[in-house]
């Protein structure tokens, strides 16, 4: 009898120290040095100095490419940078990391190796807290949802490949998804061939000015393509394409509903400016 309660209270432990029992996610060779500026080339035929973020996945091996601390959290932590709060000096020095994931492990895993990384080599420490802040609720439109269900031979239905060459930051943002655009510019096509409404959500939150929360009640994937310009563009080339929230309204029979709501905020006690050495 004692040892079955003793047994009860050491499981009972283990759960409420599930950071120990299950330790999180981590890469296996990690190195960060400063990113240094590269050669960019102008309109005006002139080129200057630049660092661009960028993100590359081939196989086992991630290469992130300009981050800033800041960036560097937000991504790991897939949160819009009105969910952190921390130091101004997060964004002075930009980093270029290269890691080598375990075997096993997936590209959509890489956020959670990355907190990891962070903890380890910067010191991370913080807590979270609630707080109402603007949002928009991702919800269907007036005549419902114009979405086709994507097709379950797709290998990226299945989760299919794990390389990747993703330009830009992936904070919060869905894997598996292809944009085109003419060099000259001309409207923007986004192309999803297997993305439930979470993955989209977390979409437009990266293309709008604040966190986005799936509210459509959908609980499928489906095959989605999306074409719109940006904002800035519209205005005096109205035949260009529709705006994004157009674009959704037409194309997909979805909508984006301004709204209050409590959400999660990230809050940064600890973080030092500089890693420890590779």
């Amino acid at each position: 009898m004692t040892r079955s309660i003793f047994a009860c209270l050491t499981f009972a432990a283990c759960i409420a120290l599930g950071q120990e029992t299950f330790p999180r996610l981590a890469f296996e060779v990690a190195s960060i040095s400063p990113s240094k500026p590269v050669p960019t080339p102008l309109s005006n035929g002139e080129t200057t100095l630049s660092i661009r973020m960028a993100t590359h996945i081939e196989g086992s091996r991630i290469r992130l490419e300009g981050y800033a601390l800041r960036d560097l959290i937000l991504q790991a932590f897939r949160v819009k940078d009105q969910q952190l709060s921390g130091p101004a000096w997060m964004t002075d020095q930009r980093f270029s990391i290269e890691a080598t994931m375990p075997p096993a492990a997936t590209k959509d895993q890489e956020p959670e190796m990355l907190q990891s990384l962070l903890e380890e080599r910067f010191g991370l420490k913080l807590r979270r807290e609630l707080k109402e802040m603007s949002v928009y609720a991702l919800i269907a439109a007036k005549g419902g949802p114009k979405l086709k269900e994507a097709d379950p031979d797709n290998p990226s239905a299945r989760g299919g490949g794990n390389g990747a060459s993703t330009p830009g930051p992936a904070a919060g943002g869905p894997m598996g998804i292809a944009m085109a655009r003419s060099a000259d510019g001309g409207a923007i096509r986004i192309a999803m061939s297997s993305q439930d409404m979470k993955g989209l959500a977390d979409y437009l939150a990266r293309r709008t000015d604040r966190p986005v929360i799936d509210m459509t009640g959908l609980k499928g994937k489906y095959a989605i393509d999306l074409r719109f310009a940006p904002e800035d563009e519209i205005s005096g080339n109205a035949d260009l394409a529709p705006s994004l929230l157009m674009a959704l309204q037409e194309q997909l029979g979805l909508r984006l509903d301004a709204r209050k709501a409590p959400m999660e905020m990230l809050v940064i006690d600890r973080l030092e400016k500089t890693p420890t050495a590779n």
